[in-house]
């Protein structure tokens, strides 16, 4: 039931955006600088970025762990059995134990955003960027040969559901395979995905794609979907919100942004 934010600090907020004591319903804690929050799959720790190092906490607190020391890290995301992470450093995709065990193992080079892992762990899909164009390719999480999936974008930012990706072509929506348009509408972020649902922002605020079918929810940017799919955190004016996956029932959480949901249901918002 709780979403991380950020702003400057890291803090571990509930969603109904409640300042109080821990507890079922309130915020926490703030647990130090950060950013590009990512909730472990089993919402017991958190990984994140202080001064281009990759740290992890326990999501109750604590002292963090340093997992690279170089300055050049970004992109922290879990592998979904929770005992990896994959990470950009210094243009490398990397690989290492969550628990800073071990040797970290360099996947492919020239990245340029977040990597995304394939719901079964055993892939992972990222962005190459050569000049102005993208690339979207897949590697073996256990490394191997790179797979380029066939076409050229001028961004690129994958989101899988079992063996599809959907992905940014040209500030479009396409799923892959079949590099098949979902919708017209230019988008700028990241996009999200929930079942059958994508939710993405660009100039015309957050779009809500189902099939063949988009509609919009309204202003905002960065729409990021709950675990349960029940709900959307979006970005205002700087200002941290969130809504009923249907676009119903705007919530103010505060001056946060990065939001990443924990790994639990949370439910419709009651208007």
């Amino acid at each position: 039931m709780l979403l991380l934010a950020l702003v400057a600090t890291l803090a571990v907020v509930a969603p109904d955006g409640t300042l109080t004591e821990l507890g079922p319903s309130g915020i926490v804690h703030q647990l130090g600088p950060g950013s590009e929050p990512t909730w472990s799959p089993d919402g017991l720790r958190l990984a994140f970025v202080r001064q281009g190092d990759i740290w992890t906490i326990d999501a109750a607190g604590g002292t963090g762990r340093r997992l690279t020391t170089d300055g050049a890290a970004s992109g922290p995301r879990f592998a979904p059995d929770g005992k990896t992470l994959a990470w950009i450093d210094g243009g490398l995709l990397v690989t290492g134990a969550a628990d800073g065990s071990g040797v970290p193992a360099t996947l492919a080079e020239g990245v340029s955003a977040p990597p995304a892992w394939s719901p079964d762990g055993t892939r992972l899909a990222f962005q190459r960027r050569a000049g102005a164009d993208a690339a979207l390719l897949v590697v073996p999480a256990a490394g191997g040969v790179v797979r380029r999936l066939g076409f050229g974008a001028s961004s690129v930012a994958p989101s899988w559901q079992g063996s599809t990706i959907v992905y940014v072509d040209d500030h479009r929506l396409y799923r892959w395979p079949g590099h098949r348009r979902l919708s017209t509408v230019a988008v700028t972020s990241a996009p999200s995905r929930s079942g059958a649902f994508v939710v993405a922002s660009g100039p015309g605020g957050i779009w809500l794609v189902a099939g063949t079918r988009t509609r919009t929810l309204g202003k905002g940017s960065a729409p990021v979907f709950s675990s349960d799919g029940a709900r959307i955190a979006f970005t205002r004016a700087g200002v941290l919100w969130q809504m009923n996956a249907n676009g119903t029932c705007h919530s103010r959480l505060g001056s946060y942004g990065q939001a990443s949901w924990a790994p639990v249901p949370v439910g419709r918002l009651s208007c």
